[in-house]
């Protein structure tokens, strides 16, 4: 949901920041996800992986580098 035009939010951030501030970023977006108080736990729960699982890959990019 955080796509629009040709890189989503998250690539922008990583191509724009120190690695170690987009890690803070992400940690953020997903703990802000998982303390939620919404009707829709499992969605939001589901956001938050989603956004932890982004962020192993892009961990994953900057070991290979």
């Amino acid at each position: 949901h955080y796509r629009k035009g040709e890189i989503d939010l998250y690539e922008s951030w990583y191509r724009t920041r120190p690695f170690t501030e987009f890690r803070a970023i992400m940690e953020s977006i997903a703990e802000r996800y998982m303390k939620r108080d919404k009707l829709n736990r499992l969605e939001d729960l589901d956001k938050a992986i989603y956004t932890l699982q982004r962020l192993r890959e892009y961990e994953e990019k900057e070991v290979a580098e």
